[in-house]
C-alpha cells in the first residue's frame, strides 16, 4: 500500500480560515486522507459524497465524469480509494470549479483530476460521445419550483434545478458514457421515479441501494442507483445500509468503514 498522500499547504484566498472550512476526511482510505476545503456558507459536501464514490471500486484505468462535483469530494473520495483512476469534474459554477482545482492541488491529485467549467446539458459540446467509462452524479436534490429555496445563488444552484429537469440531466450525462459503462447517483426517494424514467431506453441493470438514517426506519429518505448503459438486465432492489446507530448521530460501523474510505458499499 502505498503512502497516505499530505496536503500541500498554501497561501492565497482559500487559505482565509474565516471564510473557508478546512475539512479532513477519508482516514482509512489507501490514498487519503484528504483536505477539502470549501466555503463556510454556501453547499457544502458531506457524506453524500463519500457514499456515492464509495458505492463500487473502480478497475485501474477507468476515466470518471463527476457531473456537479462542486468543492470535489466525490471525486477526490474516489482517486483515495481507488489506483490508476483519472476523473473530470465538470462544474457549472466558476467559484466550485475553482475551488474543486484547488483542492486537487493540494491533495496531489492534480494529474488525476481536472475540473471543466460548464452545464451537463452541453455535454456533448465539451467531450466526445460515448467517452467515459463511469459517470458520477449528484444531482440537484430539489426539482424546480420544489424544496426550501436558499437566500445564497451558489446553494440554491446546487439544490435545486433551476433549468434543467432530472431527465435532462441524465441523459446528457449518459451521451458520453461508453456502451455498458456504469452511471451512478445519489437521490431523495421521491425523485426515484424521475429516475427510472431517465433511464428508460438507455440503461437497464438498474440496482435501487436505500439509505436509511437508522435501523428503526421503515423509509429511506435517500438512494444510490447505479446503471449500466445498453444493458438489459433487469433491475434489482438491495438491502441497503443503516448510516446511524440507534438513536444517536453516530455512525453504525458500517457506514464508518465506507465514510473513512475503508471499505466499498459493493453496489
Amino acid at each position: 500500500m502505498d503512502a497516505p498522500i499530505e496536503p500541500i499547504e498554501r497561501e492565497g484566498v482559500f487559505a482565509d480560515k474565516s471564510l473557508y472550512s478546512h475539512d479532513v476526511f477519508l482516514s482509512s482510505a489507501p490514498y487519503g486522507p484528504i483536505t477539502l476545503v470549501q466555503p463556510k456558507k454556501g453547499f457544502r459536501a458531506g457524506s453524500d459524497a463519500i457514499f456515492l464514490a464509495m458505492a463500487q471500486a473502480f478497475p485501474e484505468d477507468s476515466h470518471i465524469l463527476d457531473v456537479g462535483c462542486g468543492a470535489g469530494l466525490a471525486a477526490l473520495t474516489a482517486l483515495s480509494a481507488n489506483k490508476n483512476i483519472k476523473i473530470t469534474g465538470l462544474e457549472k459554477q466558476e467559484f466550485y470549479a475553482d475551488t474543486a482545482r484547488h483542492n486537487a492541488e493540494i491533495n496531489r491529485f492534480s494529474d488525476s483530476f481536472s475540473v471543466v467549467q460548464g452545464d451537463i446539458k452541453n455535454a456533448l459540446t465539451l467531450f466526445p460521445p460515448d467517452f467515459f467509462t463511469h459517470i458520477l452524479t449528484n444531482p440537484p436534490y430539489y426539482a424546480e419550483g420544489a424544496g426550501r429555496k436558499s437566500p445564497l445563488q451558489e446553494k440554491s444552484i446546487s439544490h435545486q434545478a433551476e433549468d434543467i429537469s432530472l431527465k435532462i440531466w441524465i441523459r446528457s450525462a449518459l451521451s458520453v458514457l461508453k456502451n455498458h459503462g456504469t452511471i451512478m447517483t445519489i437521490l431523495r426517494t421521491e425523485r426515484l421515479s424521475d429516475m427510472l424514467e431517465a433511464l428508460m431506453g438507455r440503461a437497464g441493470g438498474i440496482v435501487i441501494f436505500p439509505l436509511f438514517s437508522r435501523e428503526d426506519q421503515n423509509t429511506a429518505k435517500r438512494v444510490i442507483v447505479k446503471a449500466t448503459k445498453a444493458s438489459k438486465t433487469p433491475p434489482s432492489l438491495r438491502k441497503g445500509i443503516t448510516i446511524h446507530d440507534g438513536d444517536s448521530n453516530a455512525y453504525s460501523a458500517h457506514a464508518k468503514q465506507v465514510i473513512n474510505g475503508g471499505a466499498f458499499l459493493g453496489i
